[in-house]
């Protein structure tokens, strides 16, 4: 549960009758069962909560009117404890229904759907229904999500293995949902996949695996799974269903409506038990078989899915059929896992959610990517990186200072000796560690080795098994490309390659570019003008540009200007312009379009551009209004004009039935669900818009403390997110705490519409809170336009919240005691002794300073220093971490600040 939502759980339970207690759901981990949501279609939301009372549990709901919350309704359970509770539209649309599974067994649990109007609580299902576990989703079918929500239901069958039915409310009752079979069984066969390759011997799981690609439509895989659930000496559930299973999938295969032998194969989990094994939904349903001719229907919907050419994406693009060619729609069809952070009383942690807003996995990751095609994803815990799986397990553990993508089945990692490549299972395949190793790219990987000696590099290739394929040799080296990459010799001499170092053509040139569609930007001298020459090396178009882009599309982007000018254009493989050399900037956006860029000054062009979208030709579809405009895919680009993001069409015109959010940042479609990185906050929404989940902005401490995040944005180029404390007894101190917060987070008069020269981003995060100590760490970014890069900073406030004491470092030492020599010889010491700080500059470090930057935690100070003071840029922050029992001497054992967090 969000932090925000504690405001419900202390509602629910201010409301419950004498002698009551809020009944707590220990899956995925222990919370309340409390949901807020819609309930009855007013728009307003309402409050379900499960209490228990005198050893029997009851569901309420609050109801807000005039006269304040109210109990609108209470009805009594069905079980001795709550497994799941939930709220989704299963009945209809326009309004939720709550979702209860009543626990009954160790592993039972028997469904309740209520529906709530007129201060009503009423069951729609007959008791009986009952599962182990429960998927709520609105699934998507053939035209995308209906705003329904389905129901997958996984009853217990035998080991680890469950019987699983996709249902959804039709005509009073639950009934089959083929039609979204082809999306939701992608994730029963994940986890009949796992199943196998960690118990192959088992048959059961074999046949539960097999029954879920047919559903899934993979019916070369449902074959190849079969076919080993045959082999075994005692065949599960029987011989005989497993032939008809086969029967009905090679049938599909051929396109026959063999319906006697999908028939058989789709009703034979009914047969076996299913949901007769736990309850009654097949007499339920009126038929002997809940799950009837799902085979055939489920196999034709996806059918239809695959080969549906409208929706699913805007102004008709074939979303499908292109996922389909990226292989992205096995990724697609994936139980949704989404990266998601909370702020706590221990700094900001990462888990993954759901469709629906609820963690899967738990926030405990200092953070967390996306999870990639191959189902992994790269998370950190402290500083190291690690890989886990969907279930949250650690595939490789965090041992690793950087995890990058996976790309062709390897990603790059980097540990104290170097960079090294590994595989999905995190074997490492390189004998030795490199300075510098690409992403794999034509089954080629670019490294290179430093000679320490003269500080040269000398580059070469890897192939997939990490063996150098093409020996350290070259000045400088690009990425492979459907078989060829360009690769510098010497001075004055480029070549193009084969993926085993084959010299296919050497250039002559002072520079060579990468080569795109043919053709390779080059400088026949030194401070020359760019052309273009084909691989044979004749040239093409004349060298008559300062700098030359790739083609991509038909199209390549041109600079004309001298010195450090911009006159960008865009030119076709003739040479001629398409678009005339005139923009401070241009981007190909892919889908055959472009962003012109105009400067937003005149006479400050490094301030930024206004962009205009134009297709192929330099026809403008736009004005000039986008400050920032993301690429194409599927028909879509996010675009923000300072104010507001949204989706635009390749038509440029705004994207209807998406969401459109105040502020500036960048929308994604991620497993059809809209992420937001918006004015640097995180949310996620549904298609139509509707808020999913967003990071939370209250931090409880303890009842009543609590901090609270404030948004101050006075100018486009200006936000700041700051803290202030809440539920302080003192509240003169309260203020005057909250005032030096402000002060500290760059809360300060910036003018509204005048065009800045920099930017200006803060935030915060409470590292640390213990008995009456608040530790708050306040960061800033000051970015001037046009520079290398930012400056940085960090400020930590150490805040007694009984008081409203904001304590400094001398404050932690005992009066009279010498603490900066002390503490400048420790971290000296650690400088010349520890190969951690080898980044120091030499002769910099002269010990530290009586209010030097610090903050404290359980076990240790830890003092720190700018970026730029003793070290270079890309240190950072060079921190310095002291135990208490090394300076236990002279601290103030029985001071203010000691005693804070003692």
């Amino acid at each position: 549960m969000n932090a925000d939502d504690m405001q419900w759980v202390r509602l629910a339970a201010a409301h419950l009758p004498v002698g009551a207690e809020l009944t707590e759901i220990s899956c995925p981990s222990p919370h309340y069962a409390v949901v807020v949501a819609d309930f009855n279609g007013d728009g307003c939301p309402e409050v379900a909560a499960v209490y228990r009372l005198n050893n029997e549990y009851f569901v309420m709901i609050l109801q807000h009117c005039q006269l304040g919350w109210v109990i609108g309704a209470c009805v009594k359970g069905n079980g001795y404890g709550v497994t799941v509770m939930t709220a989704a539209p299963v009945t209809s649309c326009l309004c939720c229904n709550l979702i209860i599974g009543w626990q009954v067994g160790a592993i039972w649990s028997t469904l309740s759907v209520y529906a709530y109007s007129n201060f009503k609580l009423c069951p729609v299902l007959p008791d009986g229904i009952n599962f182990s576990y429960v998927d709520v989703e609105d699934m998507p079918g053939p035209n995308g999500r209906d705003g329904q929500a389905e129901l997958a239901l996984w009853a217990h069958d035998t080991g680890e293995a469950y019987d699983v039915h996709v249902m959804r409310w039709s005509k009073g009752m639950l009934v089959p949902a083929p039609d979204v079979y082809p999306y939701y069984f992608c994730k029963v066969v994940h986890y009949y996949e796992r199943m196998v390759a960690e118990h192959p011997d088992y048959g059961f799981y074999w046949f539960h695996l097999a029954d879920a690609q047919f559903k899934a439509c993979q019916l070369q895989a449902a074959l190849d799974s079969v076919h080993k659930a045959l082999s075994f000496p005692e065949p599960y559930p029987s011989l005989e269903v497993l032939k008809q299973l086969k029967q009905a999938i090679l049938a599909s295969g051929r396109g026959e409506a063999d319906t006697e032998a999908a028939r058989l194969a789709a009703g034979m989990t009914a047969d076996m038990g299913g949901f007769d094994h736990a309850g009654t939904a097949a007499n339920m349903m009126g038929t002997t078989s809940p799950v009837g001719l799902d085979y055939p229907q489920a196999l034709q919907q996806g059918r239809d899915w695959a080969s549906n050419d409208t929706d699913w994406s805007l102004d008709g693009t074939q979303y499908v059929e292109a996922a389909f060619e990226t292989g992205e729609m096995d990724h697609a069809r994936r139980a949704v896992l989404l990266p998601a952070a909370v702020k706590t009383t221990s700094g900001t942690k990462w888990g993954y959610i759901d469709a629906k807003g609820s963690f899967i996995i738990e926030p405990q990751y200092s953070s967390a990517d996306a999870f990639q095609p191959n189902g992994l994803a790269v998370v950190q815990s402290g500083n190291n990186s690690g890989l886990i799986d969907r279930s949250g397990a650690f595939r490789i553990q965090p041992i690793y200072d950087f995890i990058g993508p996976f790309s062709e089945g390897r990603a790059v990692i980097i540990d104290s000796a170097g960079f090294k490549i590994i595989d999905e299972r995190g074997n490492v395949l390189t004998p030795k560690a490199y300075s510098y190793i690409s992403a794999f790219a034509d089954e080629r990987a670019m490294f290179y080795d430093m000679n320490e000696a003269d500080n040269s590099s000398k580059y070469g290739y890897l192939d997939r098994k990490g063996a150098e394929v093409i020996p350290a040799q070259f000045e400088s080296a690009g990425d492979f490309t459907k078989g060829k990459a360009v690769v510098k010799l010497h001075e004055q001499a480029f070549a193009l390659i084969d993926r085993n170092g084959r010299k296919l053509t050497e250039y002559p040139f002072y520079d060579v570019g990468q080569l795109g569609e043919g053709l390779l930007s080059y400088q026949p001298e030194q401070n020359g003008k760019y052309g273009y020459i084909n691989e044979r090396g004749q040239s093409v178009i004349y060298p008559a540009f300062t700098s030359a882009m790739p083609f991509q599309d038909g199209r390549a982007i041109v600079n004309t200007a001298e010195g450090f000018g911009a006159l960008y254009g865009v030119i076709e493989k003739r040479g001629g312009y398409v678009v005339q050399p005139a923009y401070n900037d241009i981007r190909q956006l892919g889908e055959q379009r472009l962003a012109l860029g105009k400067a937003r000054n005149a006479d400050q062009p490094y301030l930024g551009s206004l962009y205009a979208i134009a297709d192929h030709d330099g026809k403008l579809l736009t004005d000039y209004f986008f400050t920032d405009v993301a690429d194409y895919k599927y028909g879509l680009a996010s675009v923000t004009d300072g104010k507001q993001t949204y989706f635009i069409n390749t038509k440029g015109q705004p994207a209807e039935g998406y969401p459109r959010l105040s502020g500036r940042g960048v929308l994604t479609i991620m497993d059809g669900v809209v992420q937001a990185i918006v004015d640097n906050r995180e949310s996620y929404y549904t298609r139509s818009g509707r808020l999913i989940w967003q990071s939370n902005t209250v931090i409880p401490l303890r009842v009543p403390l609590r901090v609270k995040e404030h948004k101050y944005k006075p100018n486009v180029d200006y936000l700041v997110y700051y803290p202030s404390v809440e539920g302080m007894v003192n509240q003169a101190a309260q203020q005057q705490v909250n005032r030096k917060l402000e002060e500290l987070s760059q809360v300060k008069r910036v003018p509204a519409n005048v065009q800045l020269e920099y930017s200006y981003d803060g935030d915060f995060d409470v590292t640390w809170f213990h008995k009456n100590l608040l530790v708050l760490q306040l960061n800033g970014y000051n970015f001037p336009f046009g520079a290398a890069h930012g400056m940085p900073t960090m400020i930590y406030s150490h805040i007694n919240v009984i008081d409203g004491s904001m304590y400094e470092l001398r404050d932690l030492f005992q009066p009279g005691s010498n603490y900066v020599k002390v503490l400048s010889d420790i971290v000296g010491e650690q400088i010349k002794t520890d190969p951690q700080y080898s980044y120091v500059f030499p002769d910099t470090y002269t010990g530290i300073k009586a209010d030097q930057p610090f903050y404290v935690t359980e076990d240790a100070l830890h003092l720190y220093f700018n970026p730029y003071d003793i070290a270079p840029f890309a240190a950072g922050f060079p921190t310095f971490r002291i135990p208490y029992a090394q300076i236990r001497s002279i601290i103030a054992t029985e001071g203010a600040f000691w005693r804070s967090f003692h």
